[in-house]
């Protein structure tokens, strides 16, 4: 059984969007971030500064690798980094239906304004560094899966569509989307 990937910048609300997907469908929710900190026993902040974003991106491959093995057909939300590394949406797209939350850098800096742990966007104008962020994963994103656009829609009607896109590749069919 395929399991169903969510990847998106972030803001786009794979964790949100990922829990209720899983309740729809009657499966396991597994999020990236949670299975590295609970493994670390630290927020992905202190990670990012005590070791590093390159320590971080190494357990974060390992854990990919984990949970892209699994064929339980479980919803997984990844970090919105993974795209980064190549290997990491191939191990997915292995028995994975890769969805897309697409949001945009406006948007993603309005919906991360109040998230003060998130290390990436530690910088003196959060928003140009959202932006910074956005532009150079922005193709990365538009090529890793099927593109759902967050961005005006309330949560039950992502969740909708995501449900029905999987619905529709879950069937047998096996397809590289972007």
């Amino acid at each position: 059984m395929k399991n169903l990937v969510l990847i998106g910048f972030m803001g786009s609300g794979k964790s949100s969007i990922g829990r209720r997907v899983a309740g729809r469908l009657g499966r396991d929710f597994v999020d990236v971030d949670v299975v590295i900190e609970q493994r670390e026993q630290r927020r992905i902040s202190e990670i990012f500064e005590l070791d590093g974003e390159h320590y971080f991106r190494r357990i974060e491959a390992a854990v990919v690798k984990e949970l892209a093995a699994r064929t339980d057909g479980c919803v997984i939300a990844t970090g919105g980094g993974v795209v980064l590394n190549p290997d990491n949406l191939h191990a997915l797209r292995h028995n994975g239906v890769l969805i897309v939350l697409w949001v945009d850098a406006d948007t993603a800096h309005q919906r991360t304004a109040h998230k003060q742990h998130l290390p990436l966007l530690k910088a003196p104008d959060r928003h140009a560094r959202v932006k910074e962020l956005f532009t150079k994963r922005e193709a990365l994103y538009r090529a890793a899966g099927t593109l759902v656009d967050t961005c005006g829609k309330t949560l039950d009607e992502v969740v909708e569509e995501v449900v029905a896109i999987y619905r529709h590749h879950h069937g047998g069919e096996s397809h590289r989307h972007g």
